[in-house]
């Protein structure tokens, strides 16, 4: 005789099922191991090779991927990242002045006392009992040079133009006309660079 499944158990079985693809979803934006989150959301496998063919059946789903992109949504919102904080990161370690580090006595300020501006601007080296070794300040030439690019500071400039004479102005000219023209060469290509750099403005 059939065994009748009990009222409702279809309907639990259906919900269980899209709590576990849901907590795929969680525990894949983790460390974006599908075979890891596919055991870690309660499946079970008794093979890697199993477990890494039915995660990726799970990642072309739809409904799945939905809930991925959700879940990496709330990942980023947690942990403050955008493009805004980057830069806003980035600025500090460029605009990091040691002068920051001293109090009015010109005495070393403790860590906890640095003003956030400044304390993020710093790598923290501890020794073996945890305890602060040094403070190391992050590169600030190349957080300048990370900005100056993301501003399109660092564009290839033009070169300035160049001072000649036509061969027949040549012709015309003396040796000490000649000599002087090439005495002031220099000081007449400063002038038409500079012409040119106002010229652009």
């Amino acid at each position: 005789m059939k065994k009748r499944r009990p009222h409702g158990a279809t309907g639990n079985s259906q919900l269980a099922k899209e709590i576990r693809r849901k907590r795929f979803a969680t525990e894949f934006v983790k460390d974006f191991n599908a075979s890891a989150a596919y055991r870690r959301a309660g499946y079970k496998t008794r093979h890697f090779n199993s477990a890494a063919t039915a995660a990726c059946k799970l990642l072309h789903d739809p409904e799945v991927l939905a809930s991925i992109r959700a879940e990496e949504g709330k990942h980023l919102h947690t942990i403050s990242v955008s493009a805004g904080r980057v830069i806003e990161e980035t600025a500090r370690i460029a605009h990091f002045d040691p002068r920051d580090l001293l109090d009015a006595s010109g005495q070393p300020l403790p860590l906890a006392a640095l003003p956030t501006h400044v304390a993020t601007a710093l790598g923290v080296e501890l020794d073996a009992d945890g305890k602060i070794k040094k403070l190391t300040p992050y590169d600030k030439m190349e957080a300048i040079a990370l900005l100056a690019k993301h501003l399109n500071l660092l564009k290839d400039q033009p070169p300035p133009p160049q001072w000649t004479l036509d061969p027949a102005t040549l012709a015309t000219m003396t040796t000490e006309d000649l000599e002087r023209a090439l005495q002031h060469a220099d000081a007449i290509q400063k002038l038409l660079a500079g012409k040119a750099s106002s010229g652009g403005a």
